[in-house]
């Protein structure tokens, strides 16, 4: 199959439609063009608020630290006092306390 001749109609007809074949391409290449810009920007947005995220969760991470260690010397001291020999001598009087009601 030969092509057609440049200057006659057929040539002429496939010009044409290489040319709204070409527009077609080039639309679409537009729209995914955009579409990836747009995914990009997005993708962007969500790596910010990851690394944002990371950040309060790291800050979350040392408060609570904080007070795990403030709960623990709290329940040490607490151990402290109730392991002492004041509070062991003291318990009959707590529990008749507790009995007559203050």
């Amino acid at each position: 199959m030969t092509s057609p001749r440049p200057g006659t109609k057929a040539h002429a007809v496939r010009l044409a439609d290489a040319e709204t074949s070409l527009m077609a391409r080039h639309r679409e290449l537009a729209h995914i063009t955009a579409a990836l810009i747009d995914k990009e920007a997005e993708v962007e947005a969500q790596t910010a608020r990851i690394q944002t995220l990371e950040v309060d969760l790291a800050e979350a991470r040392q408060a609570l630290g904080r007070a795990q260690g403030i709960v623990d010397y709290n329940l040490a001291e607490l151990q402290s006092i109730r392991s002492s020999t004041s509070w062991r001598l003291m318990a009959p009087i707590r529990k008749l306390g507790r009995l007559f009601g203050r």
